[in-house]
């Protein structure tokens, strides 16, 4: 179950990245003013990333109190670099080059090997 709580956290994290970035796609900058709150309260994906940063920072603070801050953190924070960057290349178009994706198959096996023991 601890495993569980940390995975959906990270799931959380990157699609609350990838949520922001099709918000922010949609020619938007907001005025300071009325209006441009209102923009902002009327961009579904913006609000939705936002929200969703907040569910995984609570999973993140469950995951922490179940299992070791040494585990905890690689594992968020290179898991979502691997889900945002795997979500840029196949829903945005971002091109990768070829040292992108080594470097995404080491960042797996380092947290694979983080992880291992607990």
């Amino acid at each position: 179950m601890k495993w569980l709580f940390l995975f959906l956290g990270l799931l959380a994290n990157a699609g609350a990245s990838v949520l922001i970035k099709v918000g922010v796609n949609r020619n938007f900058l907001p005025e300071p003013s009325l209006t441009g709150l209102m923009e902002i309260l009327k961009n579904w994906p913006l609000l939705l990333g936002i929200f969703l940063y907040g569910i995984a920072f609570l999973l993140y603070v469950v995951s922490l109190s179940k299992l070791p801050l040494n585990v905890v953190h690689p594992a968020m924070t290179a898991g979502s670099i691997v889900l945002v960057g795997t979500a840029a290349f196949f829903g945005f178009h971002e091109r990768f080059a070829l040292t992108t994706i080594f470097g995404f198959a080491f960042i797996l096996i380092g947290v694979f090997l983080t992880c291992l023991n607990n």
